[in-house]
């Protein structure tokens, strides 16, 4: 077994990962969303497309801003991480080696 330790985490890297990861979540709610609006669309009749209008563009940007907010929030965390990481010395994490 061997101890290494977390000193550093590339911001850019963790918001390019954390917001591609949030972005893919993103478009795996598109359907309900899209299904969600179809219903209040289909049970509301004084006024019937005005929901399915405002859930068809929450679908089509929820994917870029969940992609933008994973993005920023990665290179924050990063960015703190860092900073405490020099303070406390960072993550320490045992590895042993598979046979």
């Amino acid at each position: 077994m061997s101890k290494k330790r977390l000193r550093q985490i590339s911001p850019m890297r963790l918001g390019i990962v954390l917001g591609a990861m949030q972005g893919l979540l993103g478009l795996l709610f598109v359907p309900f969303m899209l299904f969600a609006g179809g219903i209040a669309a289909y049970l509301q009749h004084t006024l019937p497309g005005v929901p399915w209008v405002f859930f068809g563009a929450g679908a089509l940007f929820m994917p870029l801003v969940n992609t933008v907010a994973g993005f920023l929030a990665g290179v924050l965390f990063a960015s703190a991480y860092n900073l405490v990481a020099r303070w406390t010395g960072g993550i320490e994490i045992v590895l042993e080696d598979l046979p």
